[in-house]
């Protein structure tokens, strides 16, 4: 084979750099051949991953192939420095932590119910096609966890023992249909109790119990998530604390110690860290929490964004790194690599009004935000209002 010239970037190649270029083509031809001589050997049967996924639908790129070592057990990741970086996204993938991808949805809808016997309190997960959603009877006596079809007024009970005045303080879903959910006791002199249960549909598969880690330290559960590896994340309004994925304390970070003046919304981003929203001094951030210590690691200033908007929902975007929800101003995207924030919806373009209570401020997987109402008449509660505004594209 005879190469003339070789171009790249617009700059002709000579010399040194012919040399260097046909060795770097001869590894590669080398590598393809044994690459063929594999499958050929093996039958070209897939290989499947740890995770029964295959490494046809891992959809690696030629450069990042060294990353791979095959193993009796299938293939597996390399534990080369170089490659930590990018292998991190491609492990949340493999694993199933990522966001499956969901068609974008850009209807814009509202939904009424009343007549319900329960209603909507404030946690609140979902997965690609239905919403589950911790509800509380007329009299605020007794919580049940409920289960709606995206779009629908369609609400089924779910059929599971919650305590006798527990309260549901988070819920979150993975990419296999199973439900985290996080349970406390009502605060007594000895603590409040607090677990952590996995449900398969209605059938408790585990429980964590963490009421040694959680105690009595955070009242107030503003978050509640799942992170790449399986680990759990609590935001708090002071701080945050880790779990690992069986339920043992890790650390807690604190406001305060970090110059954060106040933190609001938390989501698990594309890459499987946490990410939180927050003002210090005179500028809002979005940060990547630490998985070592809680520590923001990288912060990025949210440019149009102004102290006072309160970003209070947060999620990975279907266009663009993250959706985030400003109760002042409406709904932008932020790029992490160009660090750009653009305004995706007004505030002023949703109908429910800025002074309206709100019981549920949620992101969906399919690009569109959720905004959620009780109404009541005569100081009792009546019905509800969701709106569902475009926000993906």
């Amino acid at each position: 084979m005879k190469f003339n010239r070789y171009v790249c970037n617009d700059y002709t190649l000579k010399g040194a750099d012919r040399i260097k270029m046909r060795k770097q083509m001869f590894q590669t031809i080398m590598m393809i051949c044994v690459v063929i001589c594999a499958c050929g050997l093996s039958g070209c049967n897939k290989k499947e991953m740890s995770d029964n996924k295959q490494i046809d639908d891992i959809n690696i790129e030629w450069g990042e192939m060294e990353k791979y070592a095959e193993t009796s057990d299938g293939y597996k990741e390399t534990t080369d420095d170089k490659w930590t970086d990018q292998a991190a996204n491609t492990e949340a993938q493999i694993n199933g932590n990522a966001e499956e991808q969901v068609e974008v949805n850009t209807q814009a809808q509202t939904v009424e119910l009343s007549g319900q016997d329960f209603y909507p309190a404030k946690a609140f997960g979902c997965n690609a096609e239905k919403l589950l959603m911790c509800q509380w009877n007329r009299e605020g006596r007794e919580a049940a966890l409920f289960e709606m079809e995206v779009g629908t007024d369609l609400l089924q009970k779910q059929q599971i023992d919650i305590p006798e005045d527990w309260n549901i303080h988070g819920i979150v879903s993975d990419r296999e249909g199973h439900s985290y959910i996080l349970l406390r006791s009502p605060w007594k002199e000895e603590g409040m109790l607090s677990v952590i249960r996995e449900y398969d549909g209605n059938s408790l598969i585990n429980e964590m119990d963490i009421s040694d880690a959680l105690g009595s330290k955070m009242g107030i559960c503003e978050g509640f998530l799942r992170d790449g590896n399986g680990n759990f994340y609590i935001k708090g309004m002071e701080g945050g604390m880790y779990l690992s994925a069986e339920g043992k304390f890790l650390w807690e970070s604190r406001n305060d110690l970090q110059e954060i003046r106040d933190s609001y919304a938390a989501a698990i981003g594309k890459d499987g860290n946490v990410y939180i929203t927050y003002v210090k001094e005179d500028t809002s951030y979005i940060g990547r929490v630490s998985t070592e210590n809680g520590s923001i690691e990288k912060e990025y200033a949210l440019e149009g964004i102004g102290t006072d908007d309160r970003i209070l929902a947060l999620a990975q975007g279907t266009d663009s790194d993250f959706l985030l929800y400003s109760v002042a101003s409406g709904i932008w995207t932020f790029d992490l690599e160009s660090g750009c924030t653009e305004k995706r919806v007004d505030r002023s373009e949703s109908s429910l009004p800025y002074n309206e209570y709100i019981i549920i401020r949620a992101f969906l997987r399919d690009g569109r935000f959720l905004l959620v109402k009780n109404v009541s008449e005569n100081d009792r509660l009546t019905g509800q209002i969701w709106e569902y505004i475009p926000a993906g594209r």
